[in-house]
């Protein structure tokens, strides 16, 4: 159970490659500075830099990314900066600019109210949802990955912390792209990262991997997550299975421990986005199609609760 699920920090590897991915412009306009904004308070911290709540010299809101060049993987920096530069999507988070200034690269990100799926499931003690109120967000995470993919972006570190949720708006949006890639055709990643309670196999083991194909296991985690208000796997158990040359263990539902009844379509959704085998596990556009996320409650048709 989540007696012992914690928060879960990104693995990062500062190996660096050469980056060949161009840094481009959210817009021709007066380049900005750091004196541009005024920090409010600390959201977070870590060696390769700091994200802060501030204000525009106009008095909104804005989250800036403070990263590092001289401590932060360089290549790691340019696909995030590619992927600030390049999505524009409802369920990703929004990017006003980006600029350099001495040994940092800034990232401007629109402010949003809510909290992150974290603390929001540990408000309220993980106490699993209901498929009719996971099924709306988990479809939005759907759409939002997809775009994703098709503009050949990989997240790589899907998470709770890294999808912020608007209680009243029901939405929720995807943060943080700090370890996404940029994938070129038929290339598999070999960076190995992530967060431990969410990565794919693959990644444990160390081998080449599809950055998609580790999303979508990442994905399936979280829709686990919330309808069992549990981890799936224990980290421990997955790591030791792989340093013994043993097989990574298979899904068990812990329906003796959950309070909903969870419908068979379901399991199988999870169950095929969870497959140990990345050649047989579900592709994103296919979670899209399965039955159980095209499935429309009576509230989502008529208004109904």
């Amino acid at each position: 159970m989540f007696s012992s699920f914690r928060s879960s920090p990104a693995l990062v590897s500062t190996k660096d490659k050469k980056s060949t991915i161009p840094s481009p412009k959210i817009d021709d306009h007066t380049p900005s500075t750091s004196a541009d904004y005024t920090p409010v308070s600390l959201l977070g911290q870590s060696a390769y830099g700091e994200v802060v709540l501030a204000n525009t010299k106009q008095g909104k809101k804005v989250v800036l990314k403070k990263i590092n060049r001289l401590k932060m993987n360089k290549t790691l920096i340019a696909n995030e900066v590619y992927a600030a530069t390049t999505l524009k999507h409802p369920g990703v988070v929004k990017v006003h600019d980006v600029f350099r200034e001495s040994i940092y690269t800034y990232i401007v990100l629109e402010y949003l109210k809510g909290v992150d799926l974290f603390k929001y499931l540990s408000a309220r003690n993980f106490t699993p949802m209901k498929e009719k109120e996971a099924r709306p967000l988990f479809r939005q995470l759907v759409d939002a990955i997809l775009y994703c993919h098709a503009r050949k972006i990989a997240h790589r570190d899907i998470k709770l912390e890294n999808i912020m949720y608007d209680k009243k708006k029901n939405r929720v949006k995807i943060i943080d792209f700090g370890l996404s890639e940029r994938i070129e055709s038929g290339k598999l990643c070999d960076l190995w990262c992530g967060s431990q309670d969410y990565v794919c196999p693959e990644i444990i083991k160390k081998t080449p991997y599809n950055g998609y194909a580790a999303d979508v296991w990442s994905l399936g985690t979280i829709l686990y997550i919330m309808v069992y208000g549990e981890l799936p796997f224990g980290f421990d158990m997955r790591v030791k299975c792989v340093s013994d040359g043993e097989e990574h263990p298979d899904i068990h539902f812990a329906d003796d421990r959950n309070p909903n009844v969870i419908s068979d379509n379901c399991k199988d959704l999870i169950s095929s986005m969870l497959a140990v085998d990345p050649a047989k596990r579900i592709s994103m556009e296919e979670v899209a199609k399965h039955r159980w996320t095209r499935t429309k409650t009576a509230m989502e048709i008529f208004g109904w609760s």
